[in-house]
């Protein structure tokens, strides 16, 4: 009972307050705290978030196709190869010790903190006419790969890294980028 109690309230506090509040998710913050509330180890924090982070997106991108937002070209341009790198890679992450996977989270969020702040002034993405030359392709199809890495190995979606690049790249139209990134998530 304290299971699906402590899951429903974490599934609610993070879905409903940090994803809106922040637009971020939920894995940064489910990862960490699943197993200090749960009997669950790292690992299976880990996949817990990305079973979640599945569902979400799905149900995003459901939604967000019937509004017609998604880009699906980009959108699958970076999930495809994300995907699989997170599929070839789960087998890695579960030879990893607990600990050193958490020190590879925070790794990551800090890395993730530092781009962040010095990127904060980016101008707001236009909605001028997009277009994905092979050089900016190629650079996001290895993003893609890192984010699919990543992912495997700390249970953040991989929409923390993909959505700054297709922002940084002008991959998509601002009206685009949350519904894209979760299709490239998923």
């Amino acid at each position: 009972m304290t299971f699906v109690l402590v899951s429903l309230f974490l599934g609610i506090i993070v879905g409903v307050v940090v994803s809106s509040l922040f637009g971020i998710g939920g894995g940064i913050f489910i990862v960490p705290i699943l197993p200090n509330f749960i009997d669950m180890t790292h690992h299976q924090a880990i996949a817990t978030s990305l079973a979640a982070v599945f569902l979400v997106t799905l149900l995003n991108t459901v939604g967000f196709t019937r509004d017609k937002l998604v880009n699906w070209r980009t959108g699958l341009l970076l999930g495809v190869p994300s995907g699989i790198m997170a599929f070839v890679s789960g087998p890695w992450a579960a030879a990893v010790g607990d600990i050193a996977l958490r020190v590879f989270f925070l790794f990551i969020l800090f890395v993730l903190l530092i781009i962040t702040f010095f990127r904060r002034n980016l101008p707001p993405l236009g909605e001028e006419a997009l277009t994905i030359t092979k050089a900016k392709g190629i650079f996001a199809l290895l993003f893609a790969v890192i984010a699919g890495f990543v992912s495997a190995f700390t249970g953040i979606g991989a929409g923390v890294i993909l959505s700054p690049i297709m922002f940084n790249l002008k991959m998509v139209r601002a009206k685009e980028l949350v519904p894209t990134t979760n299709l490239s998530t998923m």
